[in-house]
């Protein structure tokens, strides 16, 4: 779908509607690219704060323990592995709901036609953090428990409640009701999830082993941070498309949205659907 064409299609800015493959990442690239300030401050709020305390314990690592230019000891290596392991918690228990929260509910006000602010972000990203966290955390739990058990039950939970957050934070639901529904919209959408998500991923290889093959590992380790930041942020917006595309296709949602802008807009500034 060429740029003037998503304008203002069927009376919507992107012309929302049952979408095949092609359109759903045509759909998210467009995203991405008219909400990338939003992206980038959701980004500095709550990603980046943890990026420069992972990049500063490193480079205390480095001083302190000589990393990178003598062989590394036991203890030292314990240390490092022990420091990107709280990194990583911290993540998931903070950066990862707050920025989900903020982006998918600003993507997804905007893509109905809606008007949100970044202060409106982050207000629905402070409201709505406990029930974020609590189901990327049940999302995890099913996706582990699966990859445990054999690797395609982690991979079907993976895509079963790959619209969880988009539920959660668009239509107010609770965690339980997320999982649930998220389970009823990706009946019939499983394969060309994992086909978006593959084509999404696979992309990203070559430039990530282009910026892990850096020779200065502080800045390999910089760069391999933003860029995997990048690809979360995009998968949160390819979420927000396969959900309205997934609406569309069972529900009619394009219909409702159209009739309800005859007269006035579906979404108002700050309303959830």
């Amino acid at each position: 779908m060429k740029g003037s064409e998503h304008e203002a299609q069927r009376g919507l800015p992107y012309g929302v509607q049952d979408l095949d493959a092609g359109g759903m990442l045509d759909h998210s690239l467009y995203l991405f690219r008219d909400n990338f300030k939003l992206i980038v401050l959701a980004y500095c709020a709550f990603s980046l704060p943890l990026n420069l305390l992972a990049i500063a314990s490193v480079v205390y690592l480095q001083h302190a323990y000589h990393f990178f230019t003598t062989p590394l000891a036991y203890e030292s290596l314990d240390r490092f592995n022990l420091v990107n392991s709280v990194n990583n918690v911290l993540h998931f228990l903070v950066s990862y709901p707050f920025s989900a929260a903020a982006v998918i509910y600003g993507i997804g006000i905007r893509y109905f036609g809606g008007k949100a602010s970044f202060f409106d972000c982050v207000k629905v990203a402070f409201r709505r953090w406990p029930a974020c966290f609590a189901t990327s955390l049940l999302y995890a739990v099913m996706m582990g428990v699966g990859a445990m058990l054999c690797i395609l039950p982690g991979i079907v939970a993976y895509l079963v409640f790959y619209l969880a957050l988009p539920v959660l934070i668009l239509e107010r639901v609770s965690p339980i009701e997320a999982l649930s529904r998220s389970r009823k919209l990706m009946q019939g959408f499983l394969l060309i999830t994992l086909l978006l998500s593959t084509v999404v991923s696979i992309a990203g290889v070559p430039f990530g082993a282009i910026l892990v093959s850096f020779p200065n590992f502080l800045v390999s380790m910089t760069l391999v941070l933003l860029f995997g930041n990048v690809l979360s942020f995009f998968h949160m917006v390819l979420s927000v498309v396969i959900y309205t595309t997934a609406r569309c296709h069972g529900e009619s949602m394009d219909l409702d949205l159209v009739a309800d802008r005859v007269d006035e807009p579906l979404v108002a500034e700050g309303a959830v659907l």
